[in-house]
């Protein structure tokens, strides 16, 4: 009877509201910064839709806030091991970390959740994603150690994945569109003495395809289908000031005014990789034809 009670409180909305508030209050308690979530929906228990999200950070400046956050999982995912993000929504959102030392805004959201002698399972959840759909995303990224600033938004993003396997490294999407990406870095003088910034590496450079440089994880990414509309990218140097009529490297406002696809060549493409990937490694390639005497 307890049993029934529970399961058919958790389908009422005040419950879950009350329920999620009082875990945001004991968040906030815990963090020592205000965590607040205007409304929840769970539908389920495989959908959840929250609104309003807000966290600061210690300082209490704004960390992230959402307008909408909605997440579609497989059915009674808490007693699986594989969760699979059948969809996640994000709109109206802003997410803005900063440091001016070595310490980012953010880095007591890490400690905590990474800390507390959780017990090791022997099973691994293992997370596959299918569909995203982003609206209006702001982010803001200011680095006053190392003296970069960084911003980027989106006006929409599709997403749509055949596989998205973190545990695997595989990640294959069919679509991705993007409308009006931006994205723009400036560089400056930071905090960081010299003595701390990291040497470049004096250690000889060996061509190895089983270890290759730019891909040490073994990574498997491919995208068969993307579409970029109406972006911008720039950089921006603070201590100089662009002349019209002339290319500034350190200033560049690049703005594609039109691209058309006129073949599909990601077929070709992933085909002609693999087939070089084998070959080198079956040492077939290059061949007495391919070699000089």
């Amino acid at each position: 009877g307890l049993l029934v009670v529970l399961w058919l409180a958790l389908q009422t909305n005040g419950f879950q509201n009350w329920a999620i508030r009082k875990i945001a209050r004991h968040l906030s308690s815990d963090l020592g910064t205000p965590i607040s979530i205007g409304h929840v929906d769970l539908r389920l228990f495989n959908k959840l839709d929250l609104k309003e999200v807000l966290i600061l950070d210690r300082k209490k400046d704004t960390l992230l806030h959402a307008g909408s956050l909605l997440v579609n999982l497989n059915d009674w995912f808490f007693f699986k091991n594989k969760i699979t993000l059948h969809y996640i929504g994000i709109e109206n959102a802003g997410i803005y970390i900063s440091r001016t030392d070595s310490v980012w805004n953010y880095d007591y959201l890490v400690d905590y959740f990474s800390s507390g002698g959780q017990k090791k399972s022997k099973s691994r959840i293992d997370l596959e994603l299918k569909r995203v759909h982003l609206y209006q995303i702001h982010f803001i990224q200011k680095d006053g150690w190392r003296g970069e600033d960084q911003e980027m938004r989106i006006g929409k993003l599709e997403l749509q994945a055949d596989t998205f396997s973190l545990s695997n490294k595989k990640i294959r999407i069919r679509r991705l569109e993007i409308d009006k990406p931006y994205f723009s870095i400036a560089e400056y003088k930071g905090n960081r003495p010299d003595s701390l910034s990291p040497r470049q590496s004096r250690v000889r450079i060996k061509n190895d395809p089983d270890h290759l440089r730019w891909n040490p994880g073994h990574w498997s990414i491919a995208i068969d289908d993307l579409s970029l509309r109406k972006g911008n990218f720039r950089t921006i140097d603070p201590t100089s000031i662009p002349e019209d009529g002339y290319f500034d490297g350190l200033n560049i406002d690049f703005r594609p005014r039109f691209v058309h696809r006129f073949a599909n060549l990601s077929e070709v493409v992933l085909e002609a990789i693999d087939g070089y990937d084998r070959a080198v490694k079956n040492a077939t390639f290059p061949s007495d034809k391919e070699s000089f005497d």
